[in-house]
């Protein structure tokens, strides 16, 4: 999902926070365990690096030839709900994927800036149909695991993306990356970044899904305005969680280059596609 560098910006890791509303809930307290500690494979962080428990997660399970049931990522949400998914899933092919996000990666086309990839869930399946695709991600360990499988990935946030990329003609945000927009201030100011990453025409796709409660596991009357990510005994700091409502992302993007071009809706998930003008794009 989806993190871990910046606190003011939103740094669910792209492939971390917010997917979880399809895992299992629980009360606080239930943890899972990673078979990782016991087999030697966990790597401490670089000295004065932010802890990256997502990243160590799927480095674990991309270790282990992404086995299921070897590594756990845990969200802890400010509402006191607690989540945890099998590592294993930000590995998998197009069948396992959200409807929404096949159906944006369906329809990507040209230079492809997969924004919060992740160890390259949807990156890999997209370079192997043969697009050209770069990922971005804040967490050091799944850009790694990116690269690793054959990815041209980079560790950035998101309004902050490295020089020298080049103009994308579809710029994706899956796996609940829409949450990585923030609030609407954040949001154009995010809007207007990506904008200076796109060509001329480009499409921007993106997905929100929100996070399930115990007792309301479609709905929740407020979303969270935290969360934290936390791998075996490696826990990232509290950061701020905002997923953008259809109405706040058409008021944030009116105030950028992108229109917006339409919101498809699958049970509590929307797929918003926002769009640049084919001539020069004034930022």
């Amino acid at each position: 999902m989806l993190l871990p560098e910046d606190l003011s910006s939103q740094n669910v890791s792209g492939e971390g926070a917010g997917e979880a509303g399809g895992s299992d809930a629980v009360r606080p307290g239930r943890r899972r365990s990673c078979a990782c500690a016991a087999d030697g494979i966990r790597r401490p962080p670089a000295e004065g690096a932010a802890p990256d428990p997502f990243g160590q997660a799927v480095l674990c399970c991309h270790t282990v030839g992404a086995r299921a049931g070897h590594s756990f990522v845990t969200y802890e949400w400010s509402d006191g709900l607690v989540q945890h998914e099998d590592a294993a899933k930000y590995f998998a092919g197009p069948v396992a994927w959200h409807p929404l996000d096949r159906h944006a990666c369906i329809r990507a086309t040209g230079r492809i800036l997969d924004v919060g990839c992740g160890p390259g869930r949807h990156a890999c399946a997209l370079r192997r149909a043969g697009h050209d695709v770069t990922g971005v991600d804040a967490s050091p360990g799944a850009v790694r695991v990116a690269v690793a499988r054959g990815i041209d990935a980079r560790t950035a946030q998101v309004e902050r993306l490295p020089g020298g990329l080049g103009l994308f003609d579809t710029i994706l945000l899956l796996g609940n990356n829409l949450s990585l927009l923030g609030p609407p201030d954040r949001a154009r100011s995010v809007l207007t970044a990506l904008a200076a990453a796109a060509a001329p025409g480009a499409a921007l796709w993106g997905r929100a899904t929100p996070p399930r409660t115990f007792d309301a596991p479609a709905h929740r009357p407020a979303t969270p305005s935290a969360v934290r990510i936390r791998h075996a005994d490696i826990t990232g700091p509290w950061r701020p969680y905002h997923l953008p409502t259809p109405r706040e992302i058409t008021s944030a993007a009116e105030k950028t280059p992108w229109s917006l071009r339409g919101i498809t809706h699958h049970g509590t998930s929307c797929l918003v596609e926002l769009t640049l003008p084919r001539g020069p794009v004034v930022t």
